[in-house]
């Protein structure tokens, strides 16, 4: 295996890994904006309900997406196993 091999794996790792990370990280920005707009607006000042809110929405979104981000994973470990052998 010669080395322009390897960094395309590592490319095609990498780009794996920024479109499965993209949607949780988009979903607690939008919540995060969301309840800081709440916040500003009731003049609520509880630090727990932004990181509470967070991490409910994170877990929806990593159960609702985890079939399709396991698909995706390992269609790219059989992918790197075709390539090494």
């Amino acid at each position: 295996m010669d080395s322009e091999t390897l960094v395309g794996l590592l490319q095609q790792a990498l780009g794996l890994i920024t479109m499965l990370s993209l949607m949780p990280i988009i979903a607690a920005t939008l919540v995060g904006v969301l309840v800081s707009l709440f916040q500003a607006l009731t003049q609520i000042q509880e630090q727990n309900l932004a990181f509470t809110a967070k991490l409910i929405v994170i877990i929806i979104v990593l159960w609702s997406m985890g079939p399709y981000m396991s698909k995706q994973l390992f269609d790219y470990t059989i992918e790197v196993y075709n390539q090494l052998y």
